[in-house]
């Protein structure tokens, strides 16, 4: 098994850190120091409206209190936002963006939530907007990825094992830029972990959906090294 893991902390200061966040950090780090690997702290503050300082500030003093040391990341809320935060990295998100736009991966979706609730039972997209060829230039409207039907993607275990994700059943046509102009988290949080060569990823089951986003995301961008890592 590779000893040379390379893994990360991701926190969304959007509020004050939980047990669910408390048990991701210290298994995280126990792996990572097991295999020797690398562990980076990265911050996921790009929605901005949403960060409030207090809650960047706890994830410091939790991580102080859980005694988890990290290789490279912020110091502190300064140290964040002059030299780590997600908003100094947001023209390599668009750049991606443009990428899959320009390769016919996205479509432009005027839709909003309560008239995709009135339409569907189900909480997938069901694909109103997919063949209306909305201009991509217009305000007020997401863009979403194309997933065709009868998508699914393989991901590794640590031991190796591969288990696959319906895409289509699992989450549809996701959104990648949303509505008020900025990239959404799934863009984000790939090329971050492409741009760290982050290859150990630690998330719960209810995140199983954006392991499956992202990876297709990452072939739909011909990256070859995403793929290869490993999830737990």
């Amino acid at each position: 098994m590779s000893s040379n893991f390379i893994s990360r902390l991701a926190p969304t200061p959007s509020g004050y850190l939980h047990f669910g966040n408390a048990f991701n950090f210290l298994l995280t780090y126990l792996l990572v120091n097991f295999h020797d690997g690398v562990l980076h702290l990265r911050i996921d503050d790009l929605d901005g409206p949403r960060v409030e300082r207090t809650s960047v500030e706890d994830i410091f003093i939790q991580l102080e209190w859980l005694g988890i040391d990290y290789h490279f990341g912020p110091s502190g809320p300064d140290d964040l936002y002059s030299r780590f935060s997600q908003q100094l990295r947001k023209d390599r998100y668009f750049n991606a963006i443009e990428v899959l736009q320009k390769a016919g991966h996205l479509f432009a979706c005027e839709c909003s939530r309560s008239k995709i609730r009135k339409s569907s039972t189900s909480t997938i997209y069901p694909g109103i907007c997919r063949n209306k060829n909305l201009n991509f230039l217009k305000d007020n409207q997401t863009w979403r990825v194309i997933v065709p039907e009868k998508t699914f993607v393989c991901y590794r275990t640590l031991t190796n094992n591969k288990n696959y994700i319906d895409l289509t059943t699992g989450i549809g046509d996701f959104v990648i830029r949303r509505r008020d102009g900025l990239p959404a988290y799934q863009i984000a949080s790939l090329m971050d972990d492409i741009e760290l060569g982050v290859n150990l990823i630690v998330r719960g089951s209810d995140l199983i959906t954006s392991t499956g986003a992202q990876l297709f995301l990452a072939k739909c961008l011909n990256d070859s090294f995403f793929p290869a890592a490993h999830f737990v």
